[in-house]
This record gives C-alpha cells, sequence and structure tokens, in this order.
C-alpha cells in the first residue's frame, strides 16, 4: 500500500519570523545531554523522520516556559531513535515510543528521556500502544491481522488476537476495547479486554483509521476512503457514530480537500464533547451533541497537516505541519477559539502525534 503520509509534493515554506521560540540541547557528538526539567506541564512531539532514513526524533515543548528541546532521546541515550516513530503514550510513569519500520518499542523516563526498557520480539511493523491496565497493553501493527498483547513489566508479548484487518487505533470504554481495522479493511471491532477475544465487528467504510470515545461513551470513527485503485474501494471518507454495541448512529461525509488528501488527526477535549480533526489544511471542529455544528476553526493552519492535538488543561489546539517532509517540520500553537497564532516552533522531520506530559 503506499502512504500517502510518506511523500509529499508541497512547495517551500518562507523562512520563519525571528520571534519563533526555539532551543535544542542537541549534541552533534552523541554525547549524552541531560534534559533540562520541565516542571509544569509539557507536550511530547513524536517526528517521524524521513522514510527509511533512520533519523526519527522526539521533541518536547514546555508549555509554560515555550521553551523546544527538539531531539530528547537521542540527547538522554547518545542514540536515534530508529526509522519512523509512530506514537507516544505515557502510563504508570513510563514513556513508551513505537518506531515502526525498526521494529521496536521504546520504554523511557518521561523525566530524562532515558531509555528503561524495549520491546523487540513478538511485534511486526508496530503503530500504536494502548494500556489496558499495569499488567497489559495492546499493540496494532500494520504487518499482521492481530492485535500484540504486551506484558509491560517484563516487555514481552505474551499472545495475540486476530483481528479481521491491519490493526491501527484503539479506543476503550469500559472492558470493551475498540479498534479500527484500518489499511485494505473496513471494520471496527469489538475486544473484550477480559477474555482477550474479539466479540463484535462492524463494516463502517473503507479504510477506517481513527477512534476516539466520547463522553457519552460513544464511538467516533473517521474512515479516509482509500485511494482510486484501491483493492478495498475508493469512495468519499466519512465521520461515523457508534455506540459501544457497534450500532452505527449516524453517518456523515467529509469531502476531501483535494484528490490525494482526507480528512485525518481525529481527537477529543478532555471533556470529552468537541471533535476536532483536520482536513487539508484546515482544522475543523464539531460539538458530539450536534453534528450540524461541524465547522472549519482555523482556516489554512498550516503547509501541510500532519498531526493534530488538544491542550487536556484549557483546550489550545497544536497543529504539525510536515512541510515538504525532508526537511525539519514545525508545530502551531493556537488559542482555543482558533483565532488567535500564540506559538511556533521547529521540530524534527516529519511531526506526526502527541504525548501530553
Amino acid at each position: 500500500m503506499v502512504n500517502l503520509r510518506f511523500f509529499g509534493c508541497v512547495s517551500g515554506m518562507a523562512l520563519l519570523a525571528a520571534s519563533v521560540v526555539s532551543c535544542s540541547n542537541d549534541d552533534p557528538e552523541g554525547n549524552i545531554v541531560p534534559l533540562p526539567p520541565v516542571d509544569g506541564q509539557g507536550l511530547f512531539v513524536v517526528c517521524e523522520g524521513g522514510f527509511g532514513s533512520g533519523n526519527a526524533s522526539l521533541a518536547l515543548y514546555d508549555v509554560s516556559s515555550r521553551q523546544i528541546h527538539s531531539n530528547v532521546f537521542k540527547d538522554a541515550n547518545g542514540a536515534l531513535l530508529g526509522d519512523v516513530a509512530q506514537s507516544m503514550t505515557i502510563h504508570n510513569g513510563k514513556g513508551w515510543i513505537v518506531v515502526n519500520r525498526s521494529n521496536v518499542i521504546f520504554a523511557i523516563d518521561p523525566n530524562t528521556a532515558k531509555e528503561v526498557g524495549r520491546v523487540t520480539d513478538g511485534i511486526s511493523s508496530p503503530r500504536y500502544l494502548h494500556f489496558v491496565s499495569g499488567q497489559k497493553a495492546y499493540v496494532s501493527q500494520l504487518a499482521k491481522n492481530e492485535i500484540a498483547v504486551l506484558d509491560p513489566e517484563s516487555y514481552t508479548v505474551t499472545s495475540s488476537i486476530p483481528v479481521p484487518g491491519y490493526a491501527e487505533n484503539m479506543a476503550q470504554i469500559g472492558d470493551n476495547l475498540y479498534v479500527t481495522c484500518w489499511s485494505y479493511g473496513n471494520k471496527v471491532v469489538r475486544i473484550n479486554t477480559e477474555s482477550d477475544n474479539v466479540d463484535k465487528e462492524v463494516e463502517v467504510g473503507v479504510q477506517p483509521k481513527y477512534i476516539v470515545a466520547d463522553g457519552n461513551d460513544r464511538l467516533w470513527v473517521i474512515t479516509d476512503g482509500g485511494w482510486e485503485g484501491n483493492p478495498a474501494g475508493y469512495e468519499e471518507p466519512t465521520l461515523v457514530c457508534l455506540d459501544e454495541n457497534l450500532n452505527i448512529l449516524s453517518k456523515t461525509g467529509l469531502p476531501r480537500a483535494s484528490e490525494y488528501t482526507s480528512a485525518g488527526g481525529l481527537c477529543i477535549n478532555a471533556t470529552g464533547d468537541t471533535l476536532y480533526w483536520y482536513n487539508g489544511s484546515d482544522i475543523w471542529s464539531m460539538s458530539v451533541d450536534d453534528i450540524d455544528s461541524r465547522k472549519v476553526l482555523i482556516e489554512n493552519a498550516c503547509q501541510a497537516t500532519y498531526g493534530l492535538t488538544v491542550d487536556p488543561v484549557n483546550s489550545q489546539i497544536y497543529v504539525a505541519d510536515a512541510v515538504d517532509y525532508s526537511q525539519q517540520g514545525m508545530v502551531y500553537r493556537f488559542s482555543a477559539d482558533g483565532k488567535v497564532l500564540m506559538d511556533e516552533f521547529r521540530v524534527g522531520i516529519c511531526p506526526s502525534s502527541f504525548c501530553w506530559k
């Protein structure tokens, strides 16, 4: 499958204004450089790096001071992350970084960025990690129709759960985990986390990728619609709402911003009542209680939108810009209403996902 996220055909961007706040601890000799303390809220930015180049990186942004530390994993460990850093999550005092093409999951101390463990066996092109408890986590994979079941205490995969397609994003309600089957797929499945079995599935549209649970215990899914010639089909991307039993409550078309792009980056605010996603360069929002409330919140937010997150404290919006997919990317910080650009800073190549500290 050709993943258009890895290939950009966009023009170069103008030089940044001198007011951009940025700093780096990066040591060109590869020596260990201590991470300065982030006393308040921090935001990790996961940067894929160039596809096949092995130059993925992890940045840390201090929300209060607006300082950016651009390559904290390398600074702390004297080595690069690897090839295509996909995602990160923090659980029980450890940060877990999933590196897709290097086939490794790193565990780090989020206060120092130093590695404390890693997972290398039993995973195949890992994508996302979801913790069920301190003793069990699920790993979605792009090269196997399986969810890997991980024991995070021993850093070992203990079993696997067959799924009808390549698993991608995950969301949990109660004891049930809901998983999108993305590449060439069309289903969302429900896994009972007590038995580790799929107990229900539903077809929602071509290539469901993103999924979140709202404050009313409903699920929201964005399908990317595939591409022309895709064996799974090619159709308009959609926003789908499901209940806990995978009944489809609503399905809304999301017209493509261009032939080669579709809506993505679905996320939700801390109170679970407002959805956000990007479509092309625009950032959209919608109340979960009113489908007709969807609107463009930020028009032309950046050049090549590649990731999105919402501050869990104040709902400020952070947008990742891959620029031309080969140079350092940018992150833009907007006010909660989308009207004010509050900050902008450089990070690594292809910033794609975020993790709040």
